[in-house]
């Protein structure tokens, strides 16, 4: 598959009152085209600044992002981003004018009847096609998100940006979820950005996975887990475990750092 994304050298710096924050370090990778690529880590790893940058969102300090060879220089309708804030859709439109609001900025489709079709068509694609009526407040937190998605498609990006989209979900609601995206991934063929906490998550959508660390890549990997998928197979678990270690090693490194200096101190 071609080369869809580089990210070369990409650094992050924000300056507070006090000093200045690194999230993102000499950051480099490549995505192909139709891939599904996992981005996890701990808390304040750069995950989402990693997004951020990818969607526009956020200026690199250094380094690039190109979309088939062209630099991302600011947010753009080939790269959509779907969040984890279940109130990211317009409270006062119903769930098909939200898809439908979009469209028209853009102008896709050559007239509001063409528009209706594609919004229909992505609503359908999401199982919510009886539910264009309704409004957000209508909506369970999982549904929201299936709208979110649908929104997001319904523009063709290339690259759908997706930031921790399951995070807030029961777990039964956020495995149908799950589901339901790797059947619209093989039905579309988009490319997905995918960052999430969950090490079980990544594996089970993910071809490849990232690990970052510190604002800098860890590990990235291919999964080696074949689909179908299955949480109990020997593979899953080989695979969560050395992703689980990656990660735990180096909460223990900096426990260890911790009480060395709290030793010291107290030597002194």
């Amino acid at each position: 598959m071609a080369t869809i994304m580089d990210v070369e050298g990409l650094c992050k710096r924000f300056q507070t009152s006090k000093s200045e924050i690194t999230a993102l370090h000499e950051v480099n990778f490549r995505v192909r085209q139709g891939e599904f690529l996992a981005v996890i880590g701990p808390s304040g790893c750069g995950k989402t600044t990693l997004l951020r940058c990818i969607a526009g969102l956020e200026s690199p300090s250094l380094g690039e992002i190109r979309i088939n060879d062209r630099p991302v220089t600011g947010p753009g309708t080939d790269r959509m981003m779907v969040f984890q804030d279940f109130n990211q859709l317009f409270p006062w439109l119903t769930v098909r004018d939200n898809i439908l609001f979009p469209l028209k900025l853009v102008n896709r489709g050559k007239n509001n009847i063409e528009r209706k079709v594609l919004a229909e068509y992505y609503l359908e694609l999401v199982g919510l096609a009886d539910y264009g009526h309704m409004y957000p407040h209508q909506l369970s937190g999982g549904m929201k998100q299936r709208v979110a998605i649908a929104r997001a498609l319904a523009l063709s990006p290339k690259v759908l940006l997706m930031d921790e989209p399951f995070g807030s979900l029961d777990a039964i609601t956020r495995t149908n979820l799950q589901e339901e995206l790797l059947n619209i991934w093989e039905k579309t063929g988009v490319t997905i950005i995918f960052v999430t906490h969950n090490i079980e998550e990544a594996i089970m959508l993910a071809d490849r996975i990232m690990v970052l660390k510190s604002g800098r890549v860890e590990k990235l990997m291919i999964n080696t887990v074949t689909r179908p998928r299955y949480y109990d197979s020997p593979e899953f678990a080989s695979l969560w475990e050395h992703l689980h270690n990656l990660l735990q090693g180096r909460r223990e490194k900096e426990k260890l750092k911790g009480e060395i200096k709290k030793e010291v101190g107290l030597a002194f």
